[in-house]
């Protein structure tokens, strides 16, 4: 009995041990808010609490955000283009010391003129294997008193594109007030424009299957509405 019982406190510690976190967060639940319709920064620093030298790459989970809002990031390493949600090479790996903190880290969320609370998690992970979780920062952010956008929100809310994933075309529906529209790839980099298109179909073929974000403009060259689409 006694060996029995030594045996699963031997096992209780290593799974402690395991499970334990090696990041910490300041702070620990970052929050932001704007009552203008404005853009949102949130600072962050990133600490590194385990013995260990840490080698880490991240993501963005969105949990419940407007689609249209945008986040801009900086990291370690530097500041990446509106709308990069990961890094995936290990080349853009947060290096860690043991026991550093970091304290370059701060995300611009754009509402684009979107009101609402969204909440989205911001996870560390091992360059070596993705499976293996630093550290979920979860954020939440609001936004207030968007009803001073040059449009009206309920005309803007009808836009959308469809279908959506798509092979080779996509539509912008209720598309009356959209002049033009831009297409860009994940890091920000402008790959497709098109001027009024009265059917409101767009031509896509030729660009690589991945995640874009379509960005659509009045006559006066305000954004109206900035929507996801993904290409297979």
């Amino acid at each position: 009995m006694v060996r029995k019982l030594l045996n699963l406190s031997l096992l209780l510690v290593i799974s402690l041990g395991l499970n334990a976190q090696v990041m910490t967060s300041n702070p620990a639940e970052p929050a932001g808010q704007t009552d203008a319709c404005e853009k949102v920064t949130i600072p962050l620093t990133i600490r590194n609490v385990s013995s260990n030298d840490l080698n880490a790459l991240w993501k963005v989970e969105r949990v419940d955000m407007e689609e249209e809002w945008t986040l801009t990031i900086c990291d370690a390493v530097t500041c990446y283009a509106e709308g990069k949600e990961f890094i995936d090479e290990p080349g853009q790996a947060n290096n860690f010391l043991a026991g550093q903190a970091i304290d370059t880290y701060s995300f611009k969320i754009d509402p684009n003129d979107i009101e609402g609370v969204g909440d989205f998690d911001f996870v560390m992970f091992n360059v070596d294997d993705p499976n293996e979780e630093y550290i979920r920062i979860p954020f939440v952010v609001t936004v207030q008193n968007c009803t001073s956008a040059v449009h009206d929100i309920n005309v803007v809310n009808k836009i959308n594109i469809y279908p959506n994933p798509t092979t080779d075309m996509f539509n912008v529906a209720n598309n009356e007030i959209v002049e033009s529209v831009v297409v860009y790839n994940i890091v920000g980099k402008e790959v497709k424009s098109f001027g009024k298109n009265v059917n409101g179909n767009y031509d896509v073929s030729n660009l690589s299957n991945g995640m874009y974000l379509v960005r659509m403009f009045d006559v006066d060259g305000d954004m109206i509405k900035v929507s996801r689409l993904s290409k297979k």
